[in-house]
């Protein structure tokens, strides 16, 4: 299978697994399909990880409970386990991991071109699109966004994650009004 079936679009929403000195780390990460792959990283465990090693996984799964864990805290070493000598989710279906080369860096973020190093495809499968599905990875994302937000773009985050929580409520499955719940659980502290 092409890497242009496994990331189709602009942007792919993927959970990327980094480490530092041997302890693995997962997070939302978004990789952009633009004249090749690359990557975005704001500052973050991640970013740090990366500038380190130069290696990323990008780990494709469709679990919300996962996507909303990893988004909003550290997972349990249970989860992952070793491809090609990298962390890697034991959940995820796909993996792809990648080098990463330093393309630009500002203050708040380093952009990287990714190249593919190896990949493994554990399940194909087709599912038809869930609203409820796709509504708690984007309020994963605004999650992500609200601790770092002040005043009115505050607010507007707020107003999206329950705009989104609606559709789960509406549309999802046991699954994604779990993954809300304990979305909304992560993020009582700074809500």
């Amino acid at each position: 299978m092409r890497l242009s079936k496994i990331f189709e679009g602009k942007i792919s929403e993927v959970i990327a697994t980094t480490e530092r000195d041997g302890v693995p780390n997962a997070a939302p990460l978004g990789i952009i399909n633009e004249n090749g792959y690359y990557v975005r990283i704001f500052k973050s465990k991640t970013l740090e990880n990366v500038k380190r090693t130069g290696k990323l996984a990008a780990n494709i799964t469709d679990n919300p409970v996962l996507f909303v864990s990893a988004a909003l805290g550290d997972l349990e070493p249970r989860h992952f386990r070793r491809f090609w000598g990298f962390p890697v989710l034991r959940a995820a279906d796909v993996w792809v991991l990648f080098e990463c080369r330093v393309l630009s860096e500002i203050q708040v973020f380093s952009e990287f071109k990714l190249k593919p190093v190896a990949l493994k495809i554990r399940r194909r499968s087709v599912r038809a699109v869930n609203r409820g599905r796709n509504a708690v990875f984007e309020a994963a994302v605004h999650a992500t966004r609200l601790v770092l937000a002040r005043g009115e773009e505050r607010e507007e985050l707020k107003k999206l994650i329950d705009y989104y929580n609606r559709i789960v409520e509406k549309c999802g499955s046991a699954a994604e009004r779990e993954a809300m719940r304990l979305l909304y659980e992560k993020i009582a502290p700074v809500w």
